[in-house]
């Protein structure tokens, strides 16, 4: 999984035209990191078939947020010095400075658990940013 999916959600790649869009719609931003290791790639298949099928999911993608995946090779270090990566594969993070506010640890629920976590947290901040 290190290209994008195409599953019907937005996904961008670091570049300076996501860069941009970052700094114009100034809301958190769901990071995903594609990491063949073993022990972390179905996890992170799931959750992208679980989005994939979330349709709330899907509409805060398209409105409201926008959403990164990029393979763990590729990481820039603004990312990968706050510990994508590493840390964490699934995060939303700041818009400005890229900052972890919520990472979504893969051993501790499953894939679908995670998509609603996502929804919950991004729907919050969408009351409050």
């Amino acid at each position: 999984m290190s290209k994008f999916p195409d599953d019907g959600i937005d996904w961008h790649g670091w570049n300076a035209a996501t860069l941009r869009k970052i700094a114009q719609k100034d809301r958190p931003v769901l990071v995903l990191v594609a990491d063949p290791d073993p022990a972390v790639a179905p996890f992170l298949s799931g959750v992208v078939e679980a989005a994939r099928q979330n349709p709330r999911l899907c509409e805060l993608l398209r409105h409201d947020f926008l959403a990164l995946f990029m393979p763990v090779e590729d990481l820039p270090d603004e990312l990968s010095s706050l510990g994508a990566g590493r840390h964490y594969h699934v995060a939303i993070v700041s818009p400005s400075g890229f900052t972890p506010m919520t990472t979504f640890p893969f051993h501790t629920c499953t894939p679908s658990e995670v998509v609603e976590q996502i929804v919950v947290a991004l729907e919050r901040m969408l009351e409050t940013w």
